[in-house]
């Protein structure tokens, strides 16, 4: 099973280079409704699969997400007070008095007395909470990349009005560097180390075996590496995801996903041939660089522990073979959006 993490917001530029190498994707969505109808229309075509962690109460969720959003507009997003909401939430420490606080305690409380927890403090709920504004957030960077990838082309074509079609810096406004807006804008650069103990607890919730977790996120992928400096890199291979597998494009999605499945099951993963892949390699400047690293002796449950800061404790896998090491890639495709609008 394939999970793109530590996200629950999928870009509709994404579900194509995504799905050419896995075949279809497994997405955390503990807030269904959040989906975009783009992915919607991917769930009905059997490219897109959601994944609702066992436990979760959408309807709290939504509710303090709708309290939230009125609180932050009030509170003008000082500094630290994040934190003190989801402290509030639970009733812990004393905060502001006012009446949207109060309001907002007294729905979560009385949420929280219906089904007590072991803690005085819900990680899972906060979880919950914090990555539903997580997707909120992810969906309007996504929303200002496309617009600026609008204002880019609007000025290329006005560009090649005036007579400077061949000049690539020609611009009619204020310039914009967009390899540095690609950097600024990664979603996961956004509270990176939240936001996989967020999804990490989420997705244990889910019971389902992990073969692969791939993410987009530079800052994700740099975030693992170094909490991980055990885990070794495997494969690395620049892709044409516009071509097919015949005509020189990335290696059919069975086999990828059969080269995943043997390396997460294998008692030495170094060992696994990826010679059937290299065809996949090809160097082009525009072409998606896929990374892949294995976390060998850890399976995939008790990495996302270490993230929750707790044991893991990894369920009967309904596999024929238990699946032994954490397999992480990194798929950097360009942004289509930014100049190609």
């Amino acid at each position: 099973m394939m999970f793109y993490f530590p996200f629950t917001f999928l870009p509709e530029n994404l579900i194509k280079p995504l799905t050419a190498i896995l075949g279809s994707v497994n997405l955390l969505a503990p807030l269904p409704k959040q989906m975009s109808p783009a992915v919607s229309e991917q769930v009905a075509a059997g490219k897109v699969q959601l994944r609702t962690p066992d436990g979760v109460d959408a309807a709290r969720i939504e509710q303090a997400l709708k309290q939230f959003t009125a609180w932050a507009a009030l509170q003008g997003g000082k500094p630290g007070d994040l934190k003190r909401f989801f402290q509030s939430a639970q009733g812990l420490g004393s905060w502001h008095q006012g009446p949207p606080t109060a309001e907002i305690r007294t729905q979560v409380r009385r949420g929280a007395d219906t089904s007590p927890s072991s803690s005085p403090f819900d990680t899972f709920f906060s979880a919950g909470v914090f990555l539903a504004l997580a997707h909120d957030y992810d969906e309007q960077q996504e929303a200002l990349v496309r617009d600026l990838g609008s204002v880019h082309t609007l000025e290329r074509r006005f560009g090649e009005i005036l007579g400077g079609a061949s000049d690539s810096d020609t611009a009619l406004g204020p310039h914009l560097n967009f390899a540095a807006a690609d950097h600024d804008m990664d979603p996961g650069a956004f509270m990176t180390a939240q936001r996989m103990q967020a999804w990490a607890e989420l997705a244990l919730a889910c019971g389902v075996p992990t073969t692969l977790l791939v993410t987009t996120s530079r800052a994700v992928w740099e975030l693992f590496r170094d909490d991980f400096p055990e885990s070794t890199h495997l494969f690395e291979a620049t892709l044409d995801l516009t071509a097919s597998s015949d005509a020189g494009g990335p290696t059919s999605s069975e086999a990828w996903r059969s080269a995943f499945s043997a390396l997460a099951r294998a008692d030495d993963p170094y060992g696994v041939s990826l010679d059937h892949l290299a065809a996949a390699q090809k160097d082009q400047e525009d072409g998606a660089r896929f990374d892949l690293c294995v976390l060998a002796g850890v399976p995939p449950h008790d990495m996302l522990a270490r993230y929750t800061h707790r044991a893991g404790v990894s369920p009967e896998e309904p596999t024929d073979r238990q699946i032994r090491n954490t397999l992480v890639a990194h798929l950097d495709v360009p942004r289509l959006s930014l100049g190609n609008v």
